[in-house]
């Protein structure tokens, strides 16, 4: 597994590794940043939300999804290679954020998607 994003990452450190049915994403913002984000995955069968990393009194608040393709999208083919985020809240807003991911280990691993 992969861990990318910033180097740089002050204050509180998250983790949301190896969780990878990610169906929600909900952020809390204002014009200086992003106050707050949480992450929705299906676990077992169930949504489970994540901690809510920062401070959510942003000013505006938005729920993303796949579907929404003019504001976030995802796509990672048939075999999904995402498998997480990480980051980190500074001065209660997040000031960071990074992804993890599964780099394929073999051309079989292709042909699935072909």
């Amino acid at each position: 597994m992969m861990k990318l994003g910033p180097r740089d990452m002050p204050g509180s450190i998250w983790d949301e590794r190896g969780k990878t049915k990610l169906v929600q994403i909900l952020v809390s913002y204002k014009y200086s940043g992003i106050s707050s984000i949480q992450f929705a995955y299906v676990v077992h069968g169930a949504v489970r939300h994540s901690e809510i990393y920062g401070n959510p009194d942003g000013a505006e608040f938005d729920t993303k999804n796949g579907a929404n393709k003019d504001s976030f999208s995802y796509r990672f083919g048939l075999r999904s290679c995402f498998a997480g985020f990480h980051g980190s809240v500074f001065e209660s807003c997040v000031y960071a954020i990074g992804v993890y991911v599964k780099p394929i280990d073999s051309l079989y691993e292709l042909k699935d998607e072909e």
